[in-house]
């Protein structure tokens, strides 16, 4: 496998970052995963915005322009021979910065940090086959309470999202969903949660502390274009007990069925009808996308 470091375009196995890597010692660092189809990147422009602003967010500079950035996924398709594949970009941030000079009020001048590693790689895209699609995942809800920090950043700090997917792991599920201190629905480790009720979708509110999903936009725009309403709210888990249906969404895969929430099945234990209908509208979006984008390969 070939990746990008620092500049160049080498093996995995020569791809090592220091030991004192801020990201390594502190998890500060950025980044984003993007879907790779037919050589295509779908809703990039929206990903390389999500990361300039978790950038901003943490006083890191982004040391490459869209184009640039463009041009390395391009190449490690190319080099890789991966049209089909989760891309994924990481900034290391620059370490603890020295204290600015003191300007003429007194204050210290923030400035933003050169990142200390740019690394991009390529992972093989999850094949998620029409019958586990109709069997839906099966998911649970992490018991460790989870407080969210900087929720609009895409941040490398992801111990709390670990520790759930082995929570999720030990009972054979295959996502967990996080919840706060309060009991609160958040998300999942790796996903968006939506639910029907009554002919309601249902998702937590980006103010409960979840990041801004671009898969999760996607989901949202199309439910509007097909007449459904949306409710984007404070949620618990007894609505989620109460749900018809329930799915998760996620860059690899897009919309993936949910028919088991900690042991009880939900709905017929099969994808509903409305899930099949946001599905279908979302995969008809993501084509339509792939079409017009420009072929990298």
């Amino acid at each position: 496998m070939i990746v990008f470091l620092n500049g160049e375009f080498v093996s995995s196995a020569q791809a090592l970052v220091p030991a004192d890597d801020p990201a390594f010692l502190f998890g500060d660092g950025i980044y984003e995963t993007v879907l790779v189809r037919k050589g295509r990147l779908p809703f990039w422009e929206d990903h390389w915005s999500r990361l300039c602003a978790s950038a901003d967010a943490l006083d890191i500079q982004v040391p490459l322009t869209f184009a640039q950035a463009t041009e390395i996924l391009r190449e490690l398709i190319r080099r890789n021979d991966m049209p089909d594949a989760i891309g994924r970009i990481q900034l290391s941030g620059g370490g603890l910065p020295p204290l600015p000079p003191v300007t003429g009020n007194g204050r210290r001048e923030r400035g933003a940090r050169p990142p200390r590693t740019v690394t991009a790689r390529l992972d093989a895209l999850p094949a998620y086959g029409p019958e586990e699609i109709l069997r839906g995942w099966k998911v649970v809800l992490s018991k460790l309470p989870y407080a969210p920090f900087l929720p609009r950043v895409k941040h490398t700090s992801r111990l709390s999202h670990v520790v759930a997917r082995r929570e999720a792991a030990r009972v054979n599920a295959q996502e967990a969903i996080l919840l706060d201190h309060d009991q609160v629905l958040l998300e999942g480790t790796r996903s968006t949660l939506f639910f029907f009720r009554h002919g309601i979708l249902h998702t937590p509110a980006l103010d409960c502390g979840i990041l801004a999903g671009v898969t999760r936009d996607k989901v949202l725009r199309v439910a509007r274009r097909e007449g459904i309403p949306i409710n984007e709210g404070i949620h618990l888990p007894v609505e989620l007990g109460r749900a018809e249906e329930v799915f998760l969404s996620f860059t690899s895969a897009g919309v993936m069925p949910v028919t088991d929430v900690d042991g009880r099945p939900v709905g017929l234990g099969r994808m509903g009808p409305l899930t099949q209908r946001i599905k279908s509208a979302y995969d008809r979006m993501l084509a339509t996308t792939i079409g017009r984008a420009a072929a990298l390969v």
